[in-house]
């Protein structure tokens, strides 16, 4: 018995939407800074999980700026742009938290060899 061609498989069509999905983020991210902000309500902790410049990035720590207790979720439009390939991961310990940063391009390279060996596996069973 023949397995199934490639294209009716869920999973192919599965990774091809999320491959363009972080493809149009990434291209969103050089001229949009996207954010998801949680903090504690009296400014001792804070995480927020942004998008900017070809990087998503994680920082949790105390902010000076006192944000309205819960979650807040922010896009602003700043147009810099940045280089289109940083360091794939960056670890930065500024004064007020830990900030963590991983490129899109990076990312989308993890997935697409996950997803190819993923795919290779079903092949060969």
């Amino acid at each position: 018995m023949t397995p199934r061609p490639l294209h009716k498989w869920k999973s192919f069509w599965l990774g091809i939407l999320v491959l363009v999905f972080m493809g149009w983020a990434w291209v969103r991210s050089m001229g949009h800074l996207d954010c998801v902000l949680w903090a504690s309500g009296d400014g001792t902790r804070e995480i927020d999980l942004l998008q900017v410049e070809g990087e998503v990035s994680l920082f949790w720590g105390s902010n000076y700026v006192i944000h309205p207790r819960g979650f807040e979720f922010s896009s602003d439009d700043f147009g810099l742009g940045g280089p289109w390939f940083p360091r794939f991961v960056k670890l930065e310990t500024p004064f007020n938290g830990p900030t963590i940063s991983v490129a899109h391009w990076f990312l989308i390279l993890l997935f697409l060899l996950l997803w190819l060996a993923f795919l290779f596996w079903r092949v060969r069973m």
